[in-house]
């Protein structure tokens, strides 16, 4: 990919079709300042701008003016899906102890990207991707190469169907990640549920926790990115209200989009099957630590009762034992006619040894 500052980009000359592929629009120190002149270069609408700098999840904004460039544009948020592989076995990263692994911290972060085509009449038109998608790119060199482009120009439109198509290959392929970590969650606790004898503490009950958000995080994405395709569809149709003959490629365009958007319901409802086998996965892993739980107590509590008897048996045969090693004494009693102590265990001795008689005379 060629690389121009934007103080090269100015002394180019207009051209009917130009993509840009610029950095993050929240820079850092060192991209700063080509990002202000890139949002002068093209003059960008001030929403735009805060927009990006509030990281926003659903935005389509445009604008609708008589004289000069029109503006469209619209953001696109999603969390990064970070996933190891330990031997054979994926898991999602845990970002605490990959921190204290000194992992990148950008692993776990929020991946944000803007798009904003311009239109300056019919005679020119341009696109400009902030953070991009590597797969944009190569889409684009590829459609640059096969495609000319007046054919573009007849729709500028098609350029954000390309652009759709890509996000939708990420949330799906993404939705594709969770879906295999998932599934090897979901057998390992099915085995435990069919072996009684397994251990229910093995269950990792974090693991489930990650997953599960991660599936939200998704259905945010995907929840935003219908919005968008949504008003995206709903604008061009406008464009075109009133015109006596609409072109081939405004057409083309109509039905690609809504392709795109009959393409991420259907990942939405994958996505929403797994979030319920999640729930039922989560329920049966909280059933087997509770059996699990219930067993442990069980064993104790036998454990418990053989020592109960235990002391009842050994209890007795002392006082027997004590009885027969002190042989009869006569009773003893204080001032008040109560037995004390000795008149007690002896009275006790008395009344066992007459049990005894009276049991097996």
């Amino acid at each position: 990919m060629p690389r121009f500052t934007v103080n090269e980009l100015s002394q180019y000359p207009p051209c009917p079709l130009r993509i840009i592929f610029a950095p993050p629009n929240d820079p850092d120190a060192g991209t700063v300042p080509d990002i202000l002149a890139l949002y002068r270069l093209y003059s960008l609408p001030g929403a735009f701008v805060s927009e990006s700098l509030r990281d926003v999840a659903i935005s389509f904004g445009t604008t609708n003016v008589d004289e000069g460039p029109r503006y469209t544009w619209f953001h696109f948020l999603y969390k990064s899906l970070p996933i190891t592989d330990m031997n054979g076995v994926k898991r999602i990263k845990n970002q605490i102890q990959a921190r204290r692994k000194g992992d990148q911290p950008e692993d776990f972060g929020w991946v944000h990207s803007a798009y904003c085509l311009i239109e300056n009449g019919s005679s020119e038109v341009t696109l400009i991707i902030f953070n991009s998608e590597p797969l944009l790119y190569e889409r684009f060199r590829t459609i640059s190469e096969h495609t000319p482009y007046e054919e573009t120009m007849k729709d500028p439109y098609c350029l954000l169907n390309v652009v759709f198509e890509i996000l939708y290959e990420r949330i799906d392929m993404l939705t594709w990640t969770i879906a295999n970590v998932f599934t090897q969650e979901e057998m390992k606790i099915l085995h435990m549920a069919r072996d009684p004898e397994l251990n229910g503490g093995d269950v990792d009950l974090p693991e489930i926790h990650m997953i599960q958000r991660h599936q939200i995080y998704l259905r945010e994405a995907i929840e935003s990115i219908t919005v968008t395709l949504d008003a995206t569809i709903d604008h061009q149709q406008r464009l075109n209200e009133g015109s006596t003959s609409i072109s081939p490629s405004h057409n083309a365009t109509q039905a690609g989009l809504r392709y795109r958007k009959v393409l991420i319901k259907s990942t939405d409802l994958r996505l929403r099957s797994m979030g319920k086998r999640t729930q039922n996965t989560i329920n049966m892993a909280f059933n087997l630590v509770t059996q699990a739980d219930s067993r442990v107590i069980k064993e104790d509590s036998g454990s418990m009762k053989k020592t109960a008897i235990l002391t009842m048996i050994f209890l007795s045969c002392t006082a027997v034992a004590y009885t027969i090693k002190n042989g009869e004494r006569p009773r003893k009693t204080n001032e008040k006619g109560f037995m004390g102590s000795d008149a007690q265990v002896e009275a006790f001795s008395e009344a066992s040894f007459k049990f005894i008689d009276d049991k097996y005379k």
